[in-house]
């Protein structure tokens, strides 16, 4: 019987059992990667679509007050050309920057509003991240860290995650 040359080279049946454990555990741990990066993309994705609709509606405004306000111009400009005396185109001119600095004051303060609505909105927590407690968070974290520890996935920084890992338990 000969003897197989290779046969000094093969793995212990507790190596392959540990490599095997150790792929499972980093291969779960990468989904739990995946999923929380899905999560915060959508969470992303859904504050840029609320920051999007609210900068349309502050456009949309700005358009709307920007007709209104070449249209009293065009109506200030046609009572000035049926104006008969300078008394007269002082009065309309009085009356028209008036009226203009109402409208031009209400139309900041509506803009302004809806600015301050989009930001407010946008700092609000979504579901999601109030279902998600800080410390479960922190938990979370650790324990990944803990698998891809195990499984060499970091070998520089190994030794130091140990010492802080092994600390927290």
């Amino acid at each position: 019987m000969t003897k197989d040359p290779f046969e000094q080279f093969a793995i212990p049946n507790e190596v392959r059992a540990f490599a095997e454990q150790s792929v499972a555990q980093a291969r779960k741990a990468f989904e739990s990667f995946i999923d929380a990066a899905n999560n915060a993309m959508e969470q992303v994705h859904g504050r840029a679509q609320a920051a999007h609709s609210g900068a349309s509606e502050i456009a949309h405004k700005s358009m709307a007050y920007a007709e209104q306000n070449v249209a009293a111009t065009f109506e200030f400009a046609q009572k000035l050309m049926r104006a008969t005396d300078a008394s007269e185109v002082m009065a309309l001119q009085s009356d028209f920057l008036n009226r203009q600095m109402q409208a031009l004051s209400t139309q900041a303060k509506e803009l302004g509003q809806s600015a301050a609505k989009i930001v407010a909105d946008a700092a609000k927590p979504t579901s999601s991240q109030q279902a998600t407690s800080a410390s479960s968070k922190k938990h979370n974290y650790f324990k990944i860290l803990k698998i891809f520890v195990r499984c060499n996935i970091f070998p520089v920084a190994m030794h130091q995650s140990n010492c802080y890992i092994n600390s927290r338990n």
